[in-house]
């Protein structure tokens, strides 16, 4: 099927599909740099755009648009340094469920979005959203709860699930 599927859209220029198997973000940093120091590069050489060039997917642009199927809210190590700027969806659609209503539905989360590639809204634009707490009692309740009283026992901070 992914055979088939190569050949349909050869001809196609308007997106670039990347489907991640077998893939880590962490590795491909890690040989970008190894590679970069054995082309003998110098520490003041190594800028995103030169080590963008030694990255396994750098025959491929950044993706406008990062679909996370299964249920998961994170990125998983899938290509951390190319989705610096990408939007992002989650879904709780399975892989092989995922079909053309899940992605129209992704496409539309995505056209909603005000793309900015890492700088911040304007003032305006943020002037309607209302904290639910003031900014000095919610760091006060983190602070206090992260800190065991004076005269109580110390214990080991719990850990949270992760995965």
């Amino acid at each position: 099927a992914w055979i088939e599927a190569e050949q349909a859209t050869r001809h196609n220029t308007r997106i670039t599909l990347s489907v991640a198997f077998n893939y880590g973000g962490r590795w491909d940093v890690v040989q970008a740099c190894r590679q970069a120091v054995a082309a003998g590069l110098k520490p003041e050489q190594i800028t995103e755009a030169a080590l963008s060039g030694y990255m396994a997917m750098r025959h491929a642009p950044d993706p406008d648009l990062f679909i996370r199927t299964g249920g998961e809210v994170r990125i998983s190590n899938f290509l951390i340094w190319q989705v610096a700027y990408s939007e992002l969806v989650f879904t709780d659609c399975l892989w092989p469920d995922f079909d053309v209503a899940a992605l129209d539905s992704a496409l539309a989360a995505y056209a909603g979005r005000e793309r900015r590639f890492g700088a911040v809204a304007p003032l305006t634009a943020l002037a309607h959203v209302e904290p639910t707490a003031p900014a000095s009692a919610s760091l006060s309740a983190a602070n206090s709860a992260s800190k065991p009283a004076a005269n109580s026992a110390s214990k080991p901070a719990s850990k949270s699930a992760t995965g």
